[in-house]
């Protein structure tokens, strides 16, 4: 495999394999292979192999997927795919209330502030949890059932940090100075906010994706975050997203996307 690594995708693979996109290659592969097979079984047994390895190092089993997919599929199907933002329900919490309730956001001249007090305390709590282990972190956060918490891991994948509870992924952070955030804030939630024992581990990890938008400085090395806006673009669509950088480490720490960096009433 060292061989052919140079010619990896990494827009397409690892971190950012779209999982769903890769079973529906995957499924065209089989079908594919069987359709050969019925003539020629060493022609299907290359056809799948070569299926495989595109998938694998490419994301891909067809050349030009993306670009296709992005043109030619309906939105609500690119939806199902996980590319754009999911509409809510009105079941979750709303992330504005919640974060003014806490007393973490102030209101005025029709924007909103994080408050001193909690910011100095947020900052605190991530001084605190630089050493802390991630099975540490992710336990702080919270919101998950004992039966899940046990069967949770957290792996790393370049800078981000993956968490699942078996197979299944449940959160993504961009760098694990932002997971240490998130972590510390969710502490200081804890303390201030009397709903937030009642919320799960999705309606946590949405109310501090929200907050992060206040994170005005590195968890790495007390650097200024800056806010900027790019285009990027998954294997099925292509969105604006507000990154979040350290103006002194120059890390990446976040990125939002734009339609969701607002928060909801």
């Amino acid at each position: 495999m060292a061989l052919l690594s140079p010619y990896q995708n990494p827009r397409y693979t690892g971190a950012n394999r779209c999982s769903k996109c890769t079973v529906l290659n995957l499924v065209l592969t089989v079908l594919a292979t069987g359709l050969v097979a019925t003539a020629n079984l060493l022609a299907a047994a290359i056809v799948f192999i070569i299926g495989l390895l595109s998938i694998y190092f490419r994301g891909y089993l067809i050349p030009g997927t993306p670009t296709l997919t992005k043109r030619y599929l309906p939105s609500n199907v690119r939806r199902w795919f996980g590319h754009q933002p999911k509409a809510t329900d009105g079941r979750g919490p709303a992330i504005e209330s919640v974060l003014l309730e806490s007393g973490a956001l102030h209101e005025g001249d029709g924007d909103l502030y994080i408050d001193p007090a909690f910011q100095q305390a947020w900052r605190a709590r991530v001084q605190e949890l630089r050493g802390a282990t991630d099975d540490s972190l992710l336990e702080r956060i919270g919101g998950l059932e004992a039966e899940q918490l046990a069967q949770a891991s957290v792996d790393s994948a370049g800078e981000k940090v993956i968490a699942a509870v078996g197979d299944v992924q449940i959160a993504r952070w961009d760098s694990r100075g932002v997971f240490i955030a998130d972590a510390a804030a969710a502490q200081e939630l804890e303390a201030r906010y009397d709903g937030w024992e009642t919320f799960n581990f999705d309606e946590r990890t949405a109310v501090l994706g929200g907050l992060r938008l206040w994170l005005e400085w590195c968890p790495y090395c007390d650097g200024r975050v800056a806010l900027g806006q790019e285009t990027v673009e998954t294997c099925c669509d292509t969105v604006e997203v507000v990154v979040g950088t350290c103006e002194d480490c120059n890390r990446r720490l976040f990125d939002l996307r734009a339609s969701t960096a607002k928060l909801a009433a």
